[in-house]
């Protein structure tokens, strides 16, 4: 695997796909929490790759401008995971 750093393109909360964080709910977006779909700039292996990628409610979501490292495949650079537990200074 190698990795790389990419640049949040965009953030998008999706609100159709909510989680519930309450056993009871007192008004319909009570405790609730929702997940991201950030699409990702990055470079690996001498091209640009502009790939979506879902981000777990329970993570915090990063913001458009951000950069976050990137793992990706070497045989297919295209396939990528977002790497929030990284700091880029150990890159």
């Amino acid at each position: 695997m190698g990795q790389t750093k990419g640049e949040i393109v965009s953030a998008k909360k999706q609100w159709w796909r909510k989680i519930k964080t309450k056993a009871i709910r007192f008004g319909p977006c009570d405790g609730a929490i929702f997940p991201y779909v950030v699409k990702i700039k990055y470079f690996a292996e001498g091209k640009e790759y502009l790939r979506k990628k879902w981000i777990k409610a329970s993570n915090k979501p990063p913001q458009v401008g951000d950069i976050v490292v990137i793992a990706y495949q070497k045989q297919n650079p295209k396939k990528f995971e977002v790497i929030f537990n990284r700091l880029l200074s150990e890159m």
